[in-house]
C-alpha cells in the first residue's frame, strides 16, 4: 500500500494507505482505510474511516464511522453521526460525537461528549480544556456510561453503570448502579444508587 502526505491543501477519493499523514487542510470523499493515519492538521472526513493507528492531534471532522486499534486526540476529533469503535482511545484533547463510543479501554485526561461510552475500562478524568466553552462547568457530558471499572471526575452523566466505580470531584450524576465497590467524592453531586456494592473511601 502506498502512503500519502498532504502538506498544504488536498482532496483524495478515499481508499487504501499504508501510512497516510495531514500537515495542511484535506477532504476525503469517501471511506479510507490505512494502517497509520495521522492528522496534525485541518481533516474533513465524508466516509468512513478505519485505521490500525490514529492519531489527531490537529482537528478532524468525520460524518461516517471510525474504526481504529488505538485512538489518541490530542486535538479535537468531532463525529457528526456515525460510530467510534476501539481497542484502545487515549484523549488529552476532545472527542465529540452525536452517536457511542465503544472500546476495550477508554483513557481521557481531556474531554468527551457522547450519547454512550462503553467498554471494559474506562477512566474520564476531566479538566477545562480550550475547546469547552467558559461557562461549562463540567469537561465531559456523556448520557450513558457502561463498564466493568468506571473512574469519572468532572463528568456530566445521566446513567453510570458498572461493576466497580468511583465518582470523583466535579461529577454530576442523575443515576448509578454498581455491582461491585462505589466510590463516590463528597464534592460530586449523584441522585439514585441502586445495585449490590460495597463503599469504599476516597
Amino acid at each position: 500500500m502506498r502512503d500519502l502526505t498532504i502538506d498544504g491543501m488536498g482532496k483524495i477519493d478515499g481508499g487504501e494507505y499504508g501510512t497516510l499523514k495531514v500537515d495542511g487542510m484535506a477532504t476525503c470523499s469517501g471511506n479510507l482505510s490505512a494502517e497509520t493515519a495521522i492528522v496534525d492538521g485541518m481533516f474533513t472526513g465524508k466516509g468512513d474511516v478505519a485505521a490500525g493507528t490514529l492519531s489527531c492531534d490537529g482537528m478532524a471532522k468525520i460524518r461516517g464511522n471510525v474504526k481504529a486499534g488505538k485512538l489518541e486526540v490530542n486535538g479535537m476529533l468531532k463525529l457528526d453521526g456515525g460510530k467510534l469503535e476501539a481497542d484502545e482511545v487515549s484523549c488529552d484533547g476532545m472527542i465529540k460525537i452525536r452517536g457511542e463510543i465503544s472500546a476495550d479501554v477508554i483513557k481521557a485526561d481531556g474531554c468527551i461528549n457522547a450519547e454512550e461510552i462503553t467498554g471494559d475500562s474506562i477512566y474520564v478524568r476531566s479538566h477545562r480544556h480550550f475547546f469547552v466553552p467558559f461557562f461549562r462547568r463540567a469537561g465531559s457530558c456523556i448520557k450513558l456510561i457502561e463498564a466493568t471499572t468506571v473512574e469519572l471526575k468532572g463528568v456530566v452523566a445521566e446513567s453510570v453503570n458498572g461493576k466497580d466505580v468511583r465518582i470523583g470531584r466535579g461529577c454530576r450524576i442523575d443515576s448509578v448502579d454498581c455491582s461491585g465497590t462505589l466510590m463516590i467524592s463528597p464534592w460530586a453531586r449523584v441522585g439514585k444508587v441502586t445495585g449490590d456494592y460495597a463503599t469504599v473511601r476516597e
